[in-house]
């Protein structure tokens, strides 16, 4: 630590030198040397902020707060130093700077990443009373207003009260696939039935982080009726997408009840000509030990795509 310090207190040190003496001080955990990064983060280059001020975080050194207090009110802050003064104060769980993240998120004036990082950090400052600035935030369904609906997605996600919910259902099924997996993923979290009201919804969307937590949710609460549902994901066009509904529904199988119907749901796929499907219902139901399925690989031997054919004679073997 010492030599790394001494690097840093030499007069005029060559950038280079003071962001890899800062990353080594860091990596070591020398919180002794918070008060020379705490100076260098403020008289350096951007990238030695980044590092320092990361540290200065998760180490708690209260000088710091201030100086991050300071930025967001600040208009001529830098775009870079101010997100790492949201997210610093987010992570000391500083609520004198609650305000001004909330004048952030909704100023229109604010670049958008800016306005994303404080809508996080509210989040983890203030854990309910946003439910209305959400609601109005997501009153315009234009795309034009994208972003203000992802601000309203965001800034709720830790809240669980049921004017939230009302309004994560709402925003779960909106057009724009970056706000709907927003709220599904905080849906998901409170209670999966949430999204299974929506489920069908969810898993027709044409965006695979979407489906995939439509397919989540259907795991999560297994009936026959869902089984039937999550089979169809086994084409998904997603390779890890169709991988986890293939994983999920052999486990699923261990259960009697369900045994036979993600047996049917593997079979029914397996009768198609849809490749992804073809692939992973030959090697689901060959993990299941279902021999009667033997006769269709033989047949998808002379599939024309190797994907298929392949997994066909492992199968049979």
């Amino acid at each position: 630590v010492e030599p790394l310090q001494r690097a840093l207190r030499r007069p005029d040190p060559h950038p280079l030198v003071s962001l890899a003496a800062a990353r080594a001080l860091v990596a070591l955990d020398a919180r002794q040397s918070a008060d020379l990064l705490f100076e260098h983060c403020q008289s350096d280059g951007i990238d030695v902020a980044a590092v320092v001020e990361l540290a200065l975080a998760k180490w708690d050194y209260r000088p710091i707060r201030s100086v991050w207090l300071e930025r967001l009110k600040d208009p001529r802050t830098h775009r870079r130093r101010l997100i790492l003064a949201i997210d610093g104060l987010a992570t000391v769980d500083e609520v004198q700077a609650v305000p001004s993240l909330l004048e952030l998120s909704q100023s229109v004036r604010v670049p958008g990443d800016v306005r994303l990082a404080a809508a996080r950090s509210l989040t983890i400052l203030k854990k309910d009373g946003l439910d209305t600035i959400a609601r109005k935030m997501a009153a315009d369904k234009s795309p034009q207003k994208i972003i203000h609906r992802l601000i309203a997605a965001s800034i709720i996600v830790s809240h669980r009260d049921e004017a939230s919910v009302d309004l994560m259902m709402e925003l779960a099924v909106d057009a724009e696939p970056a706000v709907a997996a927003i709220a599904l993923a905080t849906l998901l979290e409170i209670d999966p039935e949430h999204v299974l009201r929506i489920v069908e919804v969810t898993i027709a969307n044409a965006d695979a982080n979407v489906r995939w937590l439509g397919a989540r949710a259907l795991v999560a609460r297994p009936t026959p009726d869902r089984v039937k549902l999550t089979g169809p994901l086994l084409d998904d066009p997603h390779p890890g997408l169709r991988q986890y509904v293939r994983q999920s529904l052999e486990a699923l199988a261990q259960k009697p009840e369900l045994t036979d119907y993600v047996i049917g749901a593997a079979v029914k796929m397996l009768s198609t000509s849809r490749w992804r499907g073809l692939e992973q219902a030959a090697l689901l139901l060959t993990a299941l030990d279902h021999k009667p399925a033997a006769d269709r690989l033989v047949e998808l031997l002379e599939f024309d795509r190797p994907e298929v054919f392949i997994m066909a004679a492992w199968g049979l073997g």
